[in-house]
């Protein structure tokens, strides 16, 4: 699929993610990409298609600022895993995911008009 067909602009961004399902967890100090749906991670391929896990995916600084959200993996591959996010927790991470895509994204106005389209995108309250 090219990038032109995705629903979402990916970024390319390098941040530490806290990945749980329950039983076991998964830090992985490399992502890949990350759009406001969903984020590929390199790690140890552990985890089936359809797992639902929590993910905290760390901004660093000194304020700690973490984005939080429920997530389906929905593709594994030999060198990590593909996560669609199935809701945000808490407003804070939505505005955080919004403006770390906002950051990095070529053409902020595309990400923008995504925005505009999918106003159902919402976090759920904490």
């Amino acid at each position: 699929m090219s990038d032109n067909s995705r629903e979402f602009t990916r970024v390319m961004v390098r941040v530490t993610v806290n990945l749980a399902d329950g039983e076991r967890s998964i830090v992985s100090s490399r992502s890949r990409d990350l759009s406001l749906n969903g984020i590929f991670l390199y790690c140890e391929p552990t985890l089936e298609p359809g797992t639902i896990c929590d993910v905290g995916i760390d901004l660093g600084g000194e304020e700690g600022l973490v984005i939080r959200a429920q997530a389906r993996v929905v593709r594994v591959d030999p060198d990590g895993l593909a996560l669609g996010f199935e809701h945000l927790v808490g407003s804070d991470s939505l505005e955080h995911l919004q403006n770390l895509v906002r950051y990095n994204a070529g053409e902020v106005e595309n990400v923008e008009e995504e925005l505009r389209r999918h106003v159902g995108l919402r976090a759920r309250p904490v």
